[in-house]
């Protein structure tokens, strides 16, 4: 009894029986089931992660790449820096072969399973389990590759700029004090994507360079070419409109029948929220006019015209056309 075994046990036990059943699992699992979920942190992932975990059979693999989150990213090279993979900038086989077991449960531990699932796992989940869950959001440089390459299923949630900025400066974390010195930049992304530089060098505020790195996280996997024909882009905003209509569309998109239980599912708070949950305007409230007009000075010079100072989405952009 894996769900028995795992509460009883001393953590060394439990440890290995998780990743016993791991390695049962990857053995006959294809990765092609797998769905990820990547966003900016602070974008609405979690909540969006344990509406996708509610089927039964469904173990979440919580932030992989996150070094606070998952001690063990650090020994495969992952750190604060965002991963940024490509064709012509793949992961060192060891990456790769880490990353393929967070996708086929040959590689689960303690951090980034079970213990951060709400609710827990149950036996039957374990016993009958039919796929895992990955939420990312320092993933989102790395969607194209991760998609092409291991084929498993993908949403790619936006959410507007001056929530999440006003989000991650509330909450403080790896956003605190954030600064254009600070940002999580990889090693040549500004000279792949020259037309960032400019934004860049006129960054002077926290709230500027959050909404600098939000702008780097949607704009480099929604230039992709076809990328919507790997995954599906959704906006929090639909999702926080009509929860049910929207997460419908969205188990639809990844071909999984949602629980029965839907509509009771989509409107339980999620464990990382405080205060109400699920606004979008929220923001208009925390940030001062100045805030916002930075926020939006920024988003709208790299391209991201898909926001502005409205609360909702502007879908004429023919990036989330």
């Amino acid at each position: 009894m894996i769900r028995a075994a795992l509460f009883h046990a001393t953590r060394p036990a439990k440890l290995a029986l998780l990743k016993a059943w791991g390695k049962a699992v990857a053995a006959r699992y294809d990765p092609r089931e797998t769905v990820c979920i990547f966003s900016s942190g602070r974008g609405g992932s979690t909540w969006v992660a344990e509406v996708l975990c509610a089927p039964p059979g469904t173990i979440l693999q919580y932030e992989p790449f996150h070094p606070a989150a998952n001690r063990s990213a650090a020994r495969f090279g992952f750190s604060a820096t965002r991963p940024w993979f490509t064709t012509e900038r793949p992961p060192t086989p060891r990456q790769a072969r880490f990353l393929r077991g967070i996708l086929d449960g040959s590689v689960v531990n303690f951090e980034t399973t079970t213990n951060v699932q709400e609710p827990p796992p149950g036996l039957a989940d374990f016993v009958r389990f039919r796929r895992f869950v990955v939420k990312f959001i320092h993933g989102n440089l790395a969607l194209d590759w991760i998609t092409r390459t291991y084929g498993s299923r993908a949403l790619l949630l936006l959410r507007h700029p001056c929530a999440v900025v006003a989000s991650q400066l509330r909450f403080a974390g790896e956003w605190k004090d954030m600064s254009r010195a600070k940002l999580p930049l990889p090693n040549g992304l500004l000279e792949a994507f020259p037309r960032f530089r400019p934004v860049y060098e006129m960054i002077a505020s926290a709230e500027e360079a959050l909404a600098f790195m939000w702008a780097v996280d949607a704009l480099v996997p929604l230039g992709v070419p076809e990328g919507e024909r790997r995954w599906r882009t959704v906006f929090y905003e639909d999702l926080a409109r009509d929860p049910v209509g929207g997460f419908g569309a969205a188990f639809a998109a990844l071909g999984i029948e949602p629980p029965q239980n839907l509509s009771a599912i989509v409107t339980r708070p999620s464990r990382t929220v405080r205060g109400t949950m699920h606004l979008t305007d929220g923001w208009t409230a925390q940030l001062r006019p100045d805030q916002v007009e930075r926020i939006l000075r920024v988003t709208s010079a790299m391209g991201a015209d898909f926001y502005d100072a409205g609360t909702q989405p502007v879908k004429t952009s023919p990036l989330v056309a």
